[in-house]
């Protein structure tokens, strides 16, 4: 059967992701950080222009779409997702957060990445309803699917799911399988 998704990202195979931080009423630009060949973390820049005992919160997130974005309402983060329709790429939404002082943690940064929004694996089979039929499947879809929503940071929610959409998982050509 042919992958409807990337393979799931585990600690091994995170290899960057963005994050941002609060800069008084609004949030600094998207920063990255990336893993070296040997495992070493390093961010796009240093650590952000506060007094060092100034206690930071930073939003870590990977994987998102290059649609996604990060923006602060009130004393809260968000983050506004849509999902890519092409699922052969869907791909788990991972974020974190994380917040201490450069006297603390020496401008080291450990996150903890969760997975806000997984991508699903589905299986057909024959009901034993069935068991006497050949079934030609000509393609898989599932239906009604929210396509975009806000998830939160601070209270792992998520809010304005909309846009439903019908999504191909697998379509056949000609050549149609038959499950006996």
């Amino acid at each position: 059967p042919a992958a409807t998704r990337t393979a799931p990202t585990t600690t091994s195979s995170l290899s960057a992701f963005s994050y941002r931080y609060p800069t008084g009423s609004t949030l600094s630009s998207q920063e990255s950080a990336s893993k070296d060949g040997s495992g070493i973390w390093s961010a796009s820049s240093g650590w952000p222009s506060v007094d060092e005992n100034a206690t930071v919160s930073f939003y870590a997130y990977a994987n998102a779409p290059s649609s996604a974005y990060v923006y602060k309402d009130g004393s809260k983060v968000f983050l506004n997702f849509d999902v890519d329709e092409t699922t052969y790429s869907q791909a788990d939404l991972l974020v974190a957060t994380a917040a201490d002082s450069y006297a603390h943690s020496q401008g080291t940064i450990g996150f903890q990445f969760s997975h806000a929004c997984g991508a699903v694996r589905f299986s057909l089979s024959k009901t034993s309803s069935l068991s006497t039929y050949s079934v030609q499947v000509h393609s898989v879809r599932i239906c009604n699917i929210p396509c975009s929503g806000t998830y939160c940071f601070n209270d792992d929610t998520w809010g304005d799911l909309s846009g439903n959409k019908n999504l191909t998982l697998k379509s056949y050509e000609n050549d149609y399988p038959t499950v006996t």
